[in-house]
């Protein structure tokens, strides 16, 4: 009697494994648009407080006319913009970026050695200008973050990693964000 009820339960939990395994498909073909970056977060429904900080960029002011900004990237591919002096746009800004690039960049900066350099730049704080604007560069790396604050002599692998988040910052198309407003 239990082989007899065991034989009838069998096409029952066949169509239950099926139904199982399809819903399992659709959800890593889910996961791998996410990892592909087709399904990135929209600006509109972007909170900071929620998204994990990929780099952080940002440049002080000096005694001329620096621009002062900060910029913060995180995943999804949303990084936020806030201009505070002589730079365009000013306020709080959001954009897309190229995360795939940012990632690029983040590894190479591991390769060459940035998460060993010196927190600041330069090293012997008698070099120190004060009137000179710092470039101060945050990167996450596998959980690692480190940040260098760079205000003249440093590393030539420094000043191409500035470089190049600088230009990515320019590439971005930034909208005001609206939720957030000016923050000087």
């Amino acid at each position: 009697m239990i082989l007899q009820s065991a034989k009838s339960l069998m096409p029952a939990l066949l169509v239950l494994a099926v139904i199982l395994l399809a819903a399992c498909g659709r959800w890593t073909d889910r996961a791998a648009e996410d990892q592909n970056g087709q399904d990135e977060i929209s600006l509109e429904d972007f909170d900071p407080e929620d998204a994990e900080l990929l780099a952080a960029f940002r440049r002080t002011g000096c005694f001329g006319h620096c621009p002062i900004f900060r910029v913060r990237f995180y995943r999804g591919g949303v990084a936020t913009f806030n201009g505070e002096a002589f730079v365009e746009p000013l306020g709080m800004n959001l954009g897309k970026f190229d995360e795939s690039q940012l990632e690029s960049l983040i590894k190479q900066a591991f390769d060459i050695g940035f998460f060993d350099m010196a927190d600041n730049y330069p090293i012997d704080r008698d070099y120190y200008i004060p009137d000179m604007s710092n470039t101060i560069t945050t990167l996450v790396f596998n959980s690692i973050e480190k940040t260098v604050d760079h205000n003249n002599t440093g590393p030539a692998e420094l000043e191409e990693i500035e470089q190049k988040l600088q230009e990515l910052v320019d590439k971005i198309d930034w909208k005001p964000d609206e939720k957030r407003g000016v923050t000087r």
